[in-house]
């Protein structure tokens, strides 16, 4: 962490002063220092001694518990305005769980001792103020402690499915594939070839979108990244797309500008056909329009998907990006775009969303842009 100078009423705005009377504030603001954690950068570990409270100015923070087996579990996230670490300050324990930067964060740090003076002197009305507060905080973080621990008990039940069934699964496709190979051996006309190269190349992806599945399920990400041509990923989708969109009616327009990012060409793939496909089964039969589009701005480069759909559904739009969060589309289970945030994150990529109902919706993919050898973006061709 860096120690950064900052001014002391942006760090009196925080919420935290809002909850002490107000004669207290002045005595607690020359104690408080303040921070910056880059992204991963561990605050404090589970085990250390609680000498002080954090306030999260700017950015956000997981709180994570160690689990024996499994990858470390997030008890909760922490956003700006908020803060953490006032369980072991206030009753004395060591911390009972890890703090990590989720993204470059500003954090103020306020000693224990101090606070602890302050807590000392007060009424118990005061107290009693700041205490409420922070149980909020303990039952919505028992919430979704509860909500997450559903999550995962359902993805390793599916996950322990899903063994079984790709292992059935690849049975029938290896047929289908190794068919594909020898008809177009055998016959040597143009249509019949370019039909075999196109059951071939969706058989193998059939394949990687079960084994995408499957690693979502074991919670994690493998990516074959290289420098890629983010046009060369649309050109490719609408190839192998453009039949089936213009059988189901839909107006479909890719445009793309020339512009590189380093990816796993297969996985963004997926990502794009599954947005376009969430966006297909929703539209308006005859009517139905989506633009899927590359723009380069500046050292990003965005993909964006966009229909004229009836919108998301209001109800599931503020967990969207959760496992099990379905849309209402016919035989949907809710991995789909839980998936296609953990690729896009994995490429150090954010994905946005606008919707409106009966007006559309259109995702923002947004990924660092790079030169076509790989390099860093420096603004030259």
């Amino acid at each position: 962490m860096n120690s950064i100078d900052m001014s002391a009423d942006r760090i009196r705005q925080h919420l935290f002063f809002s909850l002490l009377p107000a004669e207290f504030v002045p005595l607690l603001i020359p104690e408080t220092t303040v921070s910056v954690c880059l992204a991963d950068t561990q605050i404090f570990h589970e085990g250390d001694v609680s000498d002080s409270l954090y306030l999260v100015l700017d950015g956000s923070v997981r709180i994570v518990k160690a689990m024996p087996v499994e990858p470390p579990f997030t008890i909760t996230r922490v956003e700006a305005n908020g803060f953490f670490g006032e369980y072991g300050v206030i009753d004395g324990s060591v911390r009972s769980a890890t703090a990590v930067a989720a993204v470059d964060s500003t954090l103020a740090r306020l000693p224990r001792e101090p606070l602890l003076r302050a807590l000392d002197a007060m009424h118990g009305t005061q107290v009693f103020r700041l205490l409420h507060h922070i149980l909020d905080s303990i039952r919505a973080a028992n919430e979704r402690y509860v909500q997450e621990l559903v999550q995962r008990t359902r993805m390793s039940a599916v996950g322990g499915s899903l063994n079984t069934i790709i292992h059935d699964f690849r049975n029938p496709l290896t047929v289908i594939k190794l068919s594909a190979n020898l008809m177009s051996r055998q016959v040597r006309e143009p249509v019949v070839a370019n039909a075999c190269s196109m059951i071939d190349e969706q058989v193998t992806r059939m394949n990687d979108m079960a084994e995408d599945i499957l690693d979502f399920a074991r919670g994690v990400v493998r990516l074959e990244r290289v420098p890629v041509s983010a046009g060369a990923i649309t050109a490719r989708f609408e190839r192998l797309n453009r039949d089936y969109l213009d059988r189901t009616g839909i107006s479909f327009l890719s445009e793309a500008d020339d512009a590189w990012i380093m990816a796993d060409q297969q996985k963004l793939l997926r990502v794009i056909q599954n947005l376009v496909n969430n966006a297909a089964e929703m539209l308006p039969k005859g009517s139905g329009k989506i633009n899927l589009r590359v723009a380069a701005e500046g050292d990003k480069v965005v993909i964006s998907v966009a229909d004229n759909g009836p919108g998301i559904p209001e109800a599931v739009r503020k967990r969207l990006f959760e496992p099990f969060a379905t849309a209402g589309k016919a035989n949907g289970i809710g991995l789909g775009l839980a998936i296609v945030k953990s690729i896009v994150t994995s490429h150090e990529g954010v994905i946005q969303v606008e919707t409106a109902t009966g007006k559309g919706t259109t995702f923002y993919l947004r990924f660092p842009r790079c030169q076509a050898d790989g390099t860093a973006w420096t603004g030259n061709p």
